[in-house]
């Protein structure tokens, strides 16, 4: 009878351990996914900003262009006066 009583706590003990195991397992998967979804919603945000940081720097050279072509314009006006 002590030996079935040990044996069953064994069982169970072991049957708890594995299950507290797997669960473990399982959430450490679920992490893992969700770790790899935020890298590459980090990613997504890194190349829009690096977007949107070129296309203010073109704006920006266009108008230093046009800023730089109208002083050339009125240098000019005022040496032909």
């Amino acid at each position: 009878m002590i030996l079935s009583v040990i044996g069953a706590l064994v069982a169970g003990g072991a049957a708890g351990f594995w299950g507290y195991k797997l669960t473990l397992t399982e959430k450490a998967k679920k992490f893992k996914e969700k770790m790899a979804r935020a890298s590459e919603i980090e990613e997504e945000i890194l190349e829009d900003a690096r977007e949107k940081a070129e296309k203010i720097v073109a704006r920006a050279e266009e108008k230093e262009q046009k800023i730089l072509g109208r002083a050339d314009e009125k240098a000019q006006e005022i040496q032909e006066k």
